[in-house]
């Protein structure tokens, strides 16, 4: 091969690495910086400088978003943060013109789907990260990466209020920090601030500065960051409503802002009693809830295969349908008695998306059919739940019982890799359910 040929080679391979940049303008936002993945873009990144601008020290590191899948836009943060600042009033709401930006470049480079953006930024656009997220509602974003961190405001103008409670810690989305180990400014006060910060995570990595070269000694750290975080927001296959139609579901909303929700699958008896007046009270406290009547469900005849990709694609079209990012499964009883069986069948995407998996009053065998002398005691063509119960790894369990109930295997050794609670009363917790949604919603924090 000549010198020729070789250098001809070398460069197409350069040039097959790098992302493709171009200069666009939108809105408020002026000469942004766009790098697009060589091919389908799976995720669309936000991309915040710090004080000195869109400089050519932050490129490697939007390039490596970009040969991630990312389609990425380098966002001037002082322009932005000067434009915001003209307008009048004596407060500012960001989140609306970025997540408007976002729409426009999905539409713009023709994104098969809509996914929230990410945010990323360094310097003061690591500090406009976590405002973005403290303020913006749920769903807004699909999360958020620092590149160091120091707790002061970004802006000079306050952000105008959501109706959060100020200084809450509850984030829109999950937020992870890079802080450097050489950092002597920010580190100690990054932690102390991150420590109550729900869904926050900081990582240290080398050095002690970002966006200004050295990328590659923590680029590793970087680049699975990011990973995670656009898991989270890739979208599962998306499911209609009308894909559900055969499915006997109960919709319970809430007015709260919760990434999460809940899906409850009721006892033998149908959606009645404990399953409506629990469902309602974890509504009340903020959890909105989809309930799957087994009684309607288990008329016809099911398998632990078939009942699990039924949930599977009601928790698909809800995450998506109601912009959530986690889910809750709670079984009653039968519901109870099915639901490992449910989770050791979940697709491996669908399974992250579980924060927890509560089972109340779960008994020993589960049966997929409804027969009448199911109501009598004798259980035709049930199947032991304890190798289902010990196969549930890698979940949050929790297993609830009355102290009444002398049968329930969450007293046996099989529920003891669970978190076992023993409430007082019998199969229905004396009716106290309010008490019953308490203890889910503080198992879930």
């Amino acid at each position: 091969m000549t010198w020729y040929r070789r250098w001809l080679l070398l460069l197409l391979l350069m040039l097959g690495s790098s992302a493709l940049a171009e200069t666009i303008s939108h809105g408020r936002f002026e000469k942004l910086t766009v790098y697009r993945p060589q091919g389908e873009a799976r995720q669309t990144v936000l991309f915040f400088s710090g004080e000195r601008g869109w400089t050519a020290e932050l490129e490697p590191i939007a390039q490596s978003l970009a040969r991630q899948g990312a389609l990425v836009a380098g966002i001037d943060a002082p322009a932005f943060f000067r434009n915001l600042e003209q307008d009048g009033g004596k407060c500012v709401s960001p989140d609306g013109d970025l997540e408007n930006l976002s729409h426009f470049l999905q539409a713009y480079y023709r994104s098969p789907t809509y996914r929230p953006a990410l945010l990323a930024g360094s310097g003061s656009g690591a500090e406009f990260v976590y405002a973005m997220l403290a303020q913006a509602p749920t769903g807004t974003f699909g999360g958020g990466i620092s590149l160091g961190f120091c707790p002061t405001r970004a802006l000079n103008k306050p952000l105008c209020s959501t109706g959060k409670t100020p200084g809450s810690p509850q984030l829109a989305a999950p937020w992870t920090v890079l802080q450097g180990i050489g950092d002597r400014q920010c580190r100690t006060q990054a932690r102390q601030f991150l420590a109550d910060r729900k869904q926050a995570e900081v990582i240290a990595v080398p050095g002690d500065d970002y966006g200004e070269g050295d990328f590659h000694t923590w680029e590793p750290q970087f680049a699975a960051a990011f990973q995670r975080l656009a898991g989270r927001t890739r979208g599962l296959p998306a499911v209609s409503a009308t894909e559900l139609k055969d499915l006997p579901l109960v919709e319970v909303h809430s007015n709260s802002n919760s990434d999460t929700l809940a899906v409850l699958i009721s006892g033998d008896g149908g959606w009645a009693g404990i399953d409506k007046e629990l469902a309602a009270a974890l509504s009340k406290q903020g959890l909105p809830v989809v309930g799957l009547d087994s009684l309607r469900y288990f008329w016809k005849k099911r398998t632990p295969e078939s009942t699990a990709a039924d949930v599977d694609r009601l928790l698909r079209h809800y995450l998506s349908a109601w912009k959530k990012q986690s889910v809750v499964l709670i079984g009653f009883s039968q519901g109870a008695d099915v639901m490992p069986f449910v989770v050791n069948r979940l697709p491996a995407a669908t399974r992250e998306r579980l924060h927890m998996v509560a089972l109340l009053s779960l008994s020993d065998t589960a049966v997929f059919e409804f027969h009448l002398q199911n109501w009598l005691g004798a259980a035709k063509g049930s199947l032991p739940v304890t190798p289902e119960l010990l196969r549930m790894k890698g979940v949050r369990g929790l297993c609830v019982y009355g102290a009444d109930e002398t049968a329930s295997l969450c007293a046996k050794p099989a529920a003891k890799s669970l978190q076992v609670v023993k409430l007082s009363g019998g199969h229905h917790f004396d009716g106290n359910y309010t008490k019953l949604a308490a203890l889910l919603l503080s198992h879930m924090r």
